[in-house]
């Protein structure tokens, strides 16, 4: 009976690491939707760094399109993409945007220091509410939000090269 248990949790990370190995492998097609007629929700995020302004998307938008990268630093496959945002953030300056979900801001900010901060600014999600707002079924997951407020593309998982290469077609960002 104890060696079940003791094999209980080796099990168990057995399992999360398959779950996790199929969730990288999905299609990107699977993974991107364009929602219709949702505006941007009217949620303040509160700043990570004493230097960034408080996020509200709702009204940040209002001009140009922006990209919001929702990320955690317990996160895996948002380690996986940051060279991706760290690309974005060099061709579209300006536009890029995160939000911290569920994290500690310390954790937060050592990520950024480790990886490099592509964004603009970053918002705090502590407990969750504001990604609930947006439509965020986990993490990382990106939203390209319109000129005029709108959520037009949601990518579900990982940015890809491909992923990318659809929201740069989409010359919102141009």
């Amino acid at each position: 009976m104890t060696r079940w248990l003791a094999a209980l949790p080796l099990a168990l990370m057995l399992i999360l690491g398959l779950i996790g190995v199929f969730s990288l492998r999905q299609d990107p097609a699977e993974s991107v939707t364009y929602p219709q007629d949702r505006k941007a929700p009217d949620y303040v995020f509160q700043p990570l760094f004493e230097a960034d302004p408080s996020l509200n998307f709702a009204k940040l938008a209002k001009g140009e399109a922006i990209l919001v990268n929702v990320f955690a630093s317990w996160c895996a496959p948002c380690r996986i993409e940051h060279p991706l945002l760290m690309q974005l953030a060099r061709d579209y300056p300006g536009r890029l945007y995160g939000v911290l979900h569920k994290d500690m801001p310390e954790r937060g900010s050592a990520f950024l220091t480790e990886l490099g901060n592509p964004y603009l600014a970053v918002g705090l999600d502590e407990d969750g509410q504001g990604g609930l707002e947006l439509g965020l079924t986990g993490v990382p997951e990106t939203y390209l939000i319109s000129a005029e407020g709108y959520i037009i593309l949601h990518v579900k998982g990982p940015l890809n090269r491909a992923i990318l290469a659809e929201i740069i077609a989409r010359r919102e960002l141009d």
